[in-house]
């Protein structure tokens, strides 16, 4: 145990590494955190069974974290986290959150935890990020005097609703026009990207991520390279997860790539991950071209029944593309950037 700090008679708080955390505070932060799942993403959470497992994860060395507990007695009412990156890029920077109960909703225990944990982070951390959903409770952080400095759409579309015959003749339909184009359109699984140049892939996700909205964010090395490609998908292999990659070529070189993310313990949802088309090439309904095979791809081949996405809200093509495939809105995440500096 890290620290520690009484809030009032009956609630305090400890800091602690998850390899800390006993048995009995594994089982009630899995229902905890499946309950914040359902609140934040506004579709079914996976089984308690799956948070215990993350908990019970050894930490790697692809990254590290602390937890907060707020606790009445033994009980834990409330939690925290704060998890960074030990490989990579993006090293000096955190990502957080913070949830209580229904009935544990106090904002001055909820900023006692938070700067609890920001005080207790590594040295070699500048900054965090806090997503908040405006579907929870009323914003504490904005009472702590800080100002959303990102915005993002939380959508979801019901493939149950699309018909997969009319599907797969549109994406037919789109890939004929993109041959006639000169390009191609391929779909990897799992991250096998044999014998596709993973280099040039490498430059097209590279460019994407650094070509998207930071609207207030801190700008950060947004470059990625070979190393970084097969670091990631080797991670999510391990994990169990399915990956489709859709990508579209111009001769050998990758011109731009939809990809969705299916978890093995919630085979009925799919996560949209990146959808990006290189600059030069934008214009010729590559975009829209991949999310078809990408949704033909889910109808076929999966048991998938709704695909979730977020984007940012500032991304309007993104996501009027979206909303004409048929994606309704969950809900509007906020994201808030805090300098560690006033915490040391």
């Amino acid at each position: 145990m890290i620290s520690c700090n009484v809030i009032s008679m009956s609630e305090h708080i400890s800091i602690v590494k998850k390899e800390e955390l006993t048995s009995e505070q594994v089982k009630e932060l899995a229902l905890l955190m499946q309950e914040e799942n359902f609140e934040v993403k506004g579709i079914s959470p996976p089984p308690s069974d799956y948070f215990e497992q993350l908990l019970l994860t050894k930490h790697t060395k692809y990254g590290d974290s602390l937890w907060g507990l707020c606790l009445v007695g033994d009980k834990i009412v409330g939690y925290g986290n704060i998890s960074w990156k030990t490989e990579g890029f993006d090293l000096e920077n955190a990502k957080a959150w913070i949830f209580y109960s229904l009935n544990e909703r106090k904002d001055e225990i909820k900023t006692e935890l938070f700067e609890k944990l920001l005080q207790s982070l590594p040295n070699h951390l500048k900054s965090v990020r806090m997503n908040h959903s405006t579907k929870k409770e009323a914003n504490f952080i904005e009472k702590m005097g800080y100002k959303a400095v990102f915005n993002k759409r939380r959508s979801m579309l019901d493939l149950k609703t699309l018909n997969p015959s009319e599907i797969k003749l549109k994406a037919e339909e789109m890939r004929k026009r993109a041959s006639s184009l000169g390009f191609e359109i391929v779909i990897f699984q799992n991250g096998d990207f044999s014998p596709l140049d993973v280099s040039s892939f490498a430059k097209l996700v590279s460019h994407i991520s650094e070509s998207m909205p930071l609207e207030g964010l801190i700008e950060k090395n947004r470059g990625v390279t070979d190393e970084m490609i097969y670091s990631l998908y080797d991670k999510l292999r391990k994990k169990e997860n399915e990956i489709i990659t859709v990508i579209a070529m111009k001769g050998k070189v990758s011109v731009g790539y939809s990809e969705a993310l299916i978890e093995p313990f919630q085979k009925d949802i799919a996560r949209q991950k990146n959808t990006g088309v290189d600059q030069a090439e934008r214009g010729n309904k590559l975009g829209l071209t991949m999310k078809y095979h990408l949704l033909d791809y889910l109808l076929s081949e999966t048991t998938v029944e709704f695909l979730v996405a977020s984007t940012a809200l500032s991304n309007s093509f993104m996501i009027n593309v979206n909303e004409k495939l048929g994606f309704k809105e969950l809900a509007i995440e906020r994201i808030y950037e805090i300098r560690l500096d006033d915490f040391r």
